[in-house]
């Protein structure tokens, strides 16, 4: 008689609280019930990050603002950040203000409150390679180009005092863990051409940077560094490189700017940021260096949004951000849990993340848990995996 004994191994990702984080995205914040659903939630599923999105579209989810209008659909004499802490803080869980800092409207109607920078600033609105600015696109023109919003121009200097400012106020006036920032970017190579920064461009290189072609803004690194290539499309590339160079170091300066304010208020807040998961691509196309920002030591965190159905490009992602991750600093791969199957690749990734070293993971959003709560106990935990054990001892598999 064969005696079979048949093990199930389970086990749980990422155990500790402080692994786990989720993006929370502002329409949470309007209701106090729905604060409070999503608290119970997080502490529920030991979820012990949460990146609280702030600032959307111009305006301020939290009441404390002289910088921005608030959203005027709050619900009446709530504050939601601060109750937001309120709930957190006995729970032990930490709080990240997230803020979309260039990506500054969205939709064809103009916005409510007149005091948004859409009606007080609509210079500082980004320039595109046509001389148009971003500030007279319509949605239909965002999408044209690929991108979700219109952005603010981060070579303005008052733009980069205002987001500093912006990011100062939140973390003067609450008792946050961190800021977080998103849409730290330009929305591609198409933008950044206003005629003065056209013109210091020249004065610089003797070069127009209207005249550097498309193909040049392609970013492939082999292609790029070819010595075969043509000399004319070689020198193209190169004129790319320094007008793309300038690009990155605005974004950069931001970076500094804030890191350097928040850090005088409290040294322990946490400066983070959520990347594309790429950094030679998004650096060369978006100039959002944030390898440099994290080299710099002008980051704490990055998060890249590592967002795919497809475990072996989820691996890829998470194995290069985690081999180039400066000693000292944190990364969290981002999980998009949207996608359809989900509840198979969702533990694939996670388990990855674990796997290659990654500090923690964070989900976005916490809005799929509003529709599919049961989730949450589903994704950390591994895959069941049967292990026959035979006679004398052989593994059937």
């Amino acid at each position: 008689m064969m005696l079979k004994i048949i093990l199930i191994a389970m086990s749980v990702i990422f155990p500790s609280r402080n692994q786990r984080a989720m993006w929370v995205v502002a329409t949470t914040f309007q209701d106090s019930a729905e604060i409070r659903r999503m608290v119970e939630f997080a502490d529920s599923n030991n979820i012990g990050i949460i990146f609280a999105q702030m600032e959307r579209s111009g305006y301020a989810f939290y009441r404390k603002s002289k910088l921005l209008p608030v959203y005027p659909y709050i619900q009446e004499g709530l504050d939601p950040l601060e109750y937001l802490l309120s709930l957190t803080k006995p729970r032990g869980i930490q709080v990240h203000a997230w803020m979309n800092a260039l990506a500054w409207w969205t939709i064809d109607k103009p916005p409510m409150a007149k005091n948004h920078l859409y009606y007080t600033h609509p210079e500082w609105f980004v320039v595109d390679d046509d001389g148009r600015s971003m500030h007279e696109y319509s949605r239909a023109d965002q999408r044209a180009v690929g991108t979700e919003a219109r952005f603010l121009d981060p070579r303005i200097p008052d733009v980069q005092k205002f987001l500093r400012d912006m990011y100062a106020e939140v973390a003067t006036n609450y008792d946050i863990d961190g800021v977080h920032f998103d849409f730290i970017r330009y929305p591609g190579p198409k933008f950044g051409y206003a005629d003065w920064e056209r013109q210091e461009h020249q004065q610089k290189y003797g070069i127009d940077p209207i005249l550097i072609s498309d193909g040049a803004k392609v970013w492939s690194p082999k292609w790029n560094t070819m010595r075969s290539k043509e000399l004319y499309e070689r020198w193209m590339h190169l004129h790319y490189m320094r007008w793309n160079h300038e690009r990155k170091e605005a974004i950069t300066k931001i970076i500094k700017m804030v890191r350097d304010t928040v850090k005088k208020l409290d040294s322990n807040l946490v400066v983070s940021a959520a990347v594309f998961p790429n950094p030679a691509s998004t650096a060369y196309a978006r100039a959002q260096d944030w390898q440099t920002w994290l080299e710099r030591g002008y980051l704490d965190w990055a998060c890249p949004m590592a967002y795919t159905q497809y475990p072996v490009r989820f691996e890829r992602y998470t194995r290069y951000a985690i081999e180039n991750r400066p000693e000292g600093k944190k990364v969290f791969m981002g999980v998009g849990i949207w996608f359809k199957g989900v509840e198979t690749y969702g533990p694939d990734e996670i388990e990855t993340a674990e796997r290659y070293g990654a500090d923690g993971v964070v989900l976005f959003s916490y809005n799929v848990f509003r529709e599919n709560p049961e989730l949450g106990k589903k994704l950390f935990h591994r895959r069941i995996k049967r292990v026959d054990i035979g006679p004398f001892g052989r593994l059937e598999h």
